[in-house]
């Protein structure tokens, strides 16, 4: 199976799914990620002219490739769209752009931000994906799924009630490799982005399959013909 996952920022992809991304991987499906925005840009003091000179922009790209070459990945899109920003830009135009990488892919999952997400980006992440790969388009995946993002998900409304899970007790300590690679973006505990809460929310949702750890998804739409 091909596998997308679409992002608003390097560090979704593996804070959301990055047990599910390493089942995938040993599964031998092909996995493919497309991230809008460079995650650090909306941070600094002032307007950053050339964002891609700054060395924290780059630092964050950098760990963007890293990660996709630790799960295998076929190919990484880092779009140039502005951190924090996406409402700026029309939603055809972020949506051109999924429909453009995931063109040659015809992905058959695609994992994206869940629609209630606190975080604005991620709200038009999921809307830009969703419009792509609308039944009508010239593609449609077998499934699409909306991930749960810590500090993000938790805190929006309404609330993130997931209907599928993944059991990552295999991966869990992988998972955490791989996030490693985003050290800057780590918190200390009780923040919902620290090791041991997300290790202890991997936990929660695995006792509610009865398996040591798992991801919690929403499916927003799944289509078997």
């Amino acid at each position: 199976m091909k596998i997308l996952i679409v992002a608003a920022h390097p560090d979704d992809e593996v804070f959301g799914a990055g047990g599910t991304l390493l089942k995938h991987k040993d599964s031998g499906d092909e996995i493919f990620i497309h991230i809008l925005t460079d995650g650090h840009s909306s941070r600094e003091s002032s307007y950053i002219k050339d964002k891609y000179s700054n060395a924290q922009v780059q630092k964050r790209l950098n760990s963007a490739r890293e990660v996709s070459s630790s799960l295998g990945a076929k190919d990484i899109l880092l779009d140039e769209f502005d951190d924090q920003m996406l409402d700026s830009y029309p939603l055809l135009r972020i949506t051109k752009s999924i429909e453009k990488f995931s063109k040659k892919i015809k992905p058959d999952i695609v994992y994206t931000h869940f629609a209630n997400d606190v975080n604005n980006d991620h709200q038009i992440t999921f809307s830009a994906t969703l419009n792509a790969f609308r039944p009508a388009a010239e593609h449609s995946p077998m499934q699409i799924i909306c991930m749960e993002l810590p500090s993000s998900t938790e805190w929006g409304f309404p609330g993130f009630t997931p209907n599928y899970f993944v059991d990552i007790s295999e991966f869990l300590e992988a998972k955490i490799k791989l996030i490693e690679f985003y050290g800057d973006e780590l918190r200390s505990s009780p923040h919902p982005r620290s090791i041991e809460k997300i290790k202890s929310n991997s936990r929660k949702w695995g006792s509610v399959i009865l398996s040591e750890a798992a991801e919690a998804f929403f499916i927003i739409r799944q289509i078997w013909k």
